[in-house]
């Protein structure tokens, strides 16, 4: 329980030095100095032959409470001064209802797979599909830090009304964002059984799924901004019918198709939910913006 206090809370405080324009530290802060520390802790006690799960959780936590020390320190430095201001729960919640709402929608559509998985398929199932989802998974980093640079660009730009700006970015962010998710679906594709007997020669049997996870992510990498692009510009709740849609669409076609094509189907639903909402994002960006 510790570990997620830790984590939150850092992540709150890197926000706030994405507002400062610090986004290369706050996006070090929020996933690079946490794993780095991880990675240190991990083969220090490996080289000493005393690493196992527990280690492992524990190492974790350290490192996250080490990155919030680090957080918490600059937070002192950067803002040495303060100023008060009274401000509402009840706005704040209204304010950040519709956020809240998207961030659930994109948690689910996260999960929502291994979980449907879980309950209607076997353990041999979860097991192969989970592998090719984390290595399906480990591309989305571009991604993050794209958005960490981009969206507190686009609510400024939006606050200060100038469009053309915002068009500017996020036609630059999509040609960089296309290039780097076509690269990572073509990798994926082609070296597909290579990739997944890492795990174990058995997982090479889950190389379908990938294929077609990688696909999904081709869309999610290269589409990434707009979700971002849509909250940080005024239209949350045009985005929070948009996730909640496609995670009941995803649903429903996890279901359906499970029965007819196994773990291969939860693939595909994926696959078609994040391009429905992806798509429908960026429809939705070409007639606001």
């Amino acid at each position: 329980f510790a570990k997620e206090i830790f984590f939150s809370v850092n992540y709150t405080l890197a926000e706030s030095y994405k507002g400062t324009g610090r986004f290369i530290l706050a996006t070090y802060l929020q996933n690079v100095a946490h794993v780095s520390i991880i990675f240190f802790l991990g083969l220090t006690f490996y080289s000493l032959e005393m690493f196992n799960l527990i280690i492992a959780i524990q190492c974790f936590s350290i490192a996250l409470f080490i990155t919030l020390i680090i957080s918490a320190s600059l937070w002192k430095k950067i803002f040495k001064t303060s100023v008060k201001q009274s401000i509402k729960i009840i706005q704040i919640f209204k304010q950040g209802w519709p956020m809240l709402l998207i961030s659930s929608g994109s948690i689910f559509l996260l999960w929502s797979d291994i979980l449907i998985l879980g309950l209607m398929g076997s353990a041999l199932d979860v097991g192969i599909y989970s592998a090719a989802s984390r290595v399906v998974g480990a591309t989305s980093l571009v991604i993050v830090a794209i958005n960490s640079i981009t969206s507190p660009k686009y609510a400024k730009f939006y606050q200060e009304s100038e469009i053309s700006e915002i068009k500017k970015l996020s036609n630059n962010s999509f040609k960089i964002t296309f290039f780097i998710g076509i690269i990572f679906m073509l990798i994926l594709v082609l070296f597909s059984e290579s990739i997944l007997s890492l795990f174990g020669h058995e997982f090479i049997i889950g190389k379908n799924i990938l294929i077609i996870l990688s696909i999904g992510q081709a869309f999610n990498i290269s589409l990434g901004s707009v979700a971002f692009l849509l909250t940080m510009t005024g239209n949350e709740k045009i985005m929070q019918k948009i996730m909640l849609s496609s995670a009941i669409i995803n649903i429903l076609l996890s279901i359906l198709l499970f029965q007819l094509l196994g773990a291969v189907g939860i693939a595909l639903s994926t696959t078609i939910s994040i391009a429905i909402w992806k798509i429908w994002a960026l429809i939705v960006v070409k007639k606001k913006l």
